[in-house]
């Protein structure tokens, strides 16, 4: 009687641990591709796209940054698709600001190689 016993309590548990995970409608995936894009943002930070001079580097930031506080916002709300849908356009954007702050800065680093005063 006592291994039927357990068997109802483990079966019990783990319907109510499913039920709970249903029922908060978290979905774990969304918050890992808009920490994935943030990842991608911060990159794009340490190479001062946001300040850069180029403005498809600003623009590309800035547009990544809206797109990813709006993911954060739907995530709290719990629309997962949309949510999603907004880690990956800010992905998108992030990358692009990567890009052209990565062209920014070897266009920087070749006229400081041309003058030649810059040697380090």
């Amino acid at each position: 009687m006592t291994g039927n016993k357990k068997l109802q309590t483990l079966l019990l548990t783990i319907l109510l641990l499913a039920a709970s995970v249903i029922s908060s409608g978290c979905d774990w995936s969304a918050m890992w591709d808009l920490k994935r894009a943030e990842k991608i943002l911060k990159q794009a930070e340490k190479l001062n796209a946001e300040f850069c001079g180029f403005d498809r580097a600003q623009d590309a930031y800035r547009k990544s940054q809206k797109a990813l506080d709006e993911g954060m916002t739907l995530a709290r709300h719990r629309f997962i698709n949309e949510a999603r849908d907004k880690a990956e356009e800010a992905r998108a954007w992030a990358e692009e600001a990567v890009y052209w702050a990565q062209i920014h800065n070897q266009q920087i680093q070749r006229e400081k190689d041309a003058i030649g005063t810059y040697k380090d």
